[in-house]
């Protein structure tokens, strides 16, 4: 198909990375055809130059930031917009056919000497533009009030809140003093999907600080699975995706024979027996599934197994395939592509591969190598979706700024390698190999591809923890046993949660307090340093808008507190009927 636009504005990258206080994420927008076209008012006869100021100019206006970060202008204010932009150069190789090279000019006669594959590279200048954006909450005192905002609603908000319908609706009839009723279509957004890659645990590795500077066991291979999962509901709080996908494989375990070897034969350093390996594997997956189930209206399940485990992962997927196969709120199959090494989910505009990096029998495979998927495995099924993207793992390590490395291959396919949170043990050591103690999930969008990346970094404390597990007896129900130790060790992480935002909305009332106080003690000076009256103080306070500044905070710390009590409660009262 012949292109509109050059190689050199295709191959254009813009990342944004938005910064809100809550937690920084990084958004990659389309450079394609299409895009250029009809957001970006890009012509086929413009340079690059012209190219890279039509899309700053588009992306940079108030009302397409609001829009596309879903972001109340009510409530949020644009404090920074910082724009960079650099080459990058990159080496693009392809092998030359038989018909590449009689075009080139060479005879028959000489294309029989040559040593086949005929391989050309040639190195490309990759236009790299980066913008970086500082959501600022506004001031309660000086936002908005209801009409001005309707004021701005008619005049330049009418675009972002069209997008909107359930926001506008809620608009419309606040000002006509009636309460909206959403519906539970509503809850979810549709146009969105969680996917969990399953985490490159490692379940089982033994790494003793004998061999190097950490340590590892099947306890605290579960902590940092748990706080993973707990993280991505975190992710699902924030967007509401209606669909989320998880997958079940990529290295979950470390091995996957009696021996203690990798499916291909090579030994390991492993902390337990398999059967205890295994029986930590499933009720961990079973935990998170209905965990994740509850907070969408529907989880489907592919198979991504890795090298190491190639067997007890299609074990373990045959297990979850035929515990959850039946509810109705679960989509997994079990047909024959859905058991091979690579597996694919068609997502409205979407193909997304899955595919750990390795197979047992199979070298391990780059990202060009990965990026072909598309064209072989999954040729068939490809043809009419836009946007391709694979994600792999298997080298433990997300380096791009932390997250994921990111590379958007020649054909137009999109490779994501994710990092493990795996220890590092004798080999790793020996080798100078390093996990970098993180997992990633991803959000896609219906019509636009990846949409965002979100990292998720354990700390050095939580890397130090594990979960507990009373002695085991030959009476031992060893299944409901790590049930109660994940079920209480949740209950731990989340009151610690709950917790820590106690102490930090805490923190938010005693500056609020303090800003207030010196307000007063400026005012007090103007009556040569009388003291106000507890009545004036009140007063005072009232009119600065103090009351309305500190409400929510107080409400909220209210709620916290009678999170914590509860919580607490509940799990004292549960772990008393377990005894």
């Amino acid at each position: 198909m012949k292109k509109n636009y050059s190689d050199e504005i295709l191959n254009m990258k813009l990342s944004v990375e938005v910064l809100d206080g809550i937690k920084p994420e990084r958004t990659f927008f389309a450079i394609d055809e299409e895009s250029l076209r009809d957001v970006y008012n890009v012509l086929p006869t413009d340079s690059l130059e012209e190219a890279r100021k039509k899309i700053i100019d588009v992306v940079s206006k108030d009302e397409f930031l609001y829009n596309y970060f879903h972001k109340d202008p009510r409530v949020w204010e644009i404090k920074n917009f910082d724009s960079g932009y650099w080459t990058t150069p990159t080496k693009e190789e392809r092998v030359l056919s038989k018909h590449d090279l009689i075009d080139l000019g060479y005879t028959d006669n000489e294309i029989s000497k040559m040593k086949m594959p005929v391989k050309d590279s040639k190195i490309n200048q990759t236009f790299q533009q980066k913008l970086t954006i500082k959501f600022v909450k506004k001031d309660p005192v000086n936002a908005f009030t209801d009409e001005k905002f309707f004021e701005l609603y008619e005049k330049e908000f009418k675009e972002f809140l069209a997008h909107d319908n359930i926001y506008t609706t809620i608009l419309k009839n606040k000002f006509n003093n009636k309460k909206p009723k959403i519906s539970n279509k509503e809850k979810y957004d549709s146009e969105k999907l969680l996917v969990i890659p399953d985490v490159e645990l490692h379940l089982g590795k033994l790494a003793s600080k004998f061999d190097s500077t950490d340590s590892y066991d099947y306890k605290k291979a579960l902590f940092r699975y748990i706080k993973i999962i707990l993280e991505a509901e975190k992710v699902q709080e924030k967007y509401k995706t209606k669909e989320i996908c998880m997958t079940i494989g990529n290295d979950f375990f470390n091995t996957d024979t009696e021996q203690n070897t990798t499916t291909a034969g090579t030994e390991q350093h492993n902390d337990t027996r398999f059967q205890q390996m295994i029986a930590n594997g499933i009720v961990a997956h079973v935990w998170a599934i209905e965990r994740m189930k509850n907070n969408c209206e529907k989880l489907i399940i592919k198979f991504n197994p890795g090298n190491h485990d190639y067997l007890t992962d299609y074990t373990l997927f045959m297990q979850l395939y035929y515990l959850y196969r039946n509810d109705p709120k679960v989509e997994v199959e079990c047909k024959v592509k859905d058991s091979r090494w690579a597996t694919g989910l068609v997502w409205n505009n979407n193909l997304i591969i899955f595919a750990h990096g390795k197979t047992p029998e199979g070298k391990a495979l780059n990202d060009d190598s990965l990026a072909l998927l598309r064209d072989t495995m999954f040729k068939d099924i490809s043809k009419n979706i836009n946007y391709t993207t694979v994600l792999a793992g298997h080298l433990h390590n997300a380096s791009e700024n932390n997250f994921s490395k990111r590379k958007t291959l020649s054909n137009g396919v999109t490779v994501i390698r994710s990092g493990s949170p795996s220890g590092d043990g004798a080999w790793d050591s020996g080798n100078l190999y390093s996990s970098d103690k993180s997992h990633q999930v991803y959000i896609f969008d219906a019509n636009r591809g990846l949409y965002s990346t979100i990292n998720i970094k354990l700390t050095k404390e939580e890397l130090e923890r594990g979960i507990n597990l009373s002695s085991i007896t030959d009476d031992t129900d060893y299944l409901k046993a790590v049930e109660k130790s994940i079920a209480y060790k949740t209950d731990d992480i989340l009151i610690e949660d709950i917790k820590k935002a106690y102490a930090s909305n805490e923190k938010k009332i005693k500056l609020i307090q303090k800003e207030y106080e010196i307000k007063l003690k400026q005012i007090e000076s103007m009556f040569n340093g009388e003291e106000l009256t507890v009545e004036q103080r009140k007063n005072i306070l009232s009119i600065l808008g103090y009351d309305e500044e500190i409400k929510p905070y107080i409400e909220n710390r209210e709620m916290l507190y009678d999170n914590i009590y509860l919580n607490e409660r509940k799990m004292t009262l549960a772990r008393k009927s377990n005894k």
